[in-house]
């Protein structure tokens, strides 16, 4: 056998880690262990690697790479889908609350009445002056009723919103049959 052996990382001849480069004529401080690479400050001087005996298989291994941590970027990169899942849902749901303040300030605006306009309506007015003086149409149109029963066959009532209030009618006019203000509330 013979002791001059080409460059190459071979197992520790002493043991301390698990691969040792040998330069083709020493060893060097260069050592590796898990592949992870790194320096024997101690150094070392042992006897120059074996040839390997004839028909082995084993080879040395590969030379060390530096290795960075996946974990690292995996972390950077659940935290930017993250942040972009979170500022896409906070986006969408302000476009949608957007849109809906603006259908609610749109159905406002075409139901909504003041105060003042609602005294101006006496009753003794017909269904057409009403709409024809508020100038709007009404928010929504029922029968009335009263405990569960029709008042009068035929008896409507309209109702309207009050400017600033958007959800809940605040006005209601009633007429009979033939179409006269019967009697108004507000709420």
């Amino acid at each position: 056998m013979s002791s001059e052996r080409s460059a190459g990382w071979f197992a520790d001849p002493t043991g301390r880690y698990e691969h040792r480069y040998w330069d083709g004529a020493r060893w060097t401080d260069q050592v590796s262990h898990r592949g992870e690479p790194s320096v024997d400050p101690a150094g070392t001087e042992p006897s120059p690697p074996r040839d390997r005996p004839s028909g082995s298989t084993w080879d040395p291994p590969p030379a060390p790479t530096s290795r960075r941590a996946a974990w690292p970027w995996a972390l950077a990169a659940a935290l930017l889908a993250f942040t972009i899942g979170v500022g896409g849902c906070i986006a969408v749901s302000a476009i949608v609350a957007s849109r809906v303040g603006d259908e609610l300030t749109q159905r406002r605006d075409r139901h909504a009445i003041t105060m003042s306009a609602y005294d101006d309506i006496e009753v003794g007015m017909t269904r057409r002056e009403v709409i024809a003086l508020l100038g709007k149409e009404p928010q929504s149109t029922s029968e009335l009723v009263v405990d569960g029963v029709a008042e009068r066959p035929g008896t409507e009532c309209i109702s309207y919103l009050e400017e600033g209030d958007i959800l809940f009618p605040s006005f209601q006019f009633c007429f009979d049959g033939d179409g006269i203000l019967t009697s108004k509330a507000s709420a």
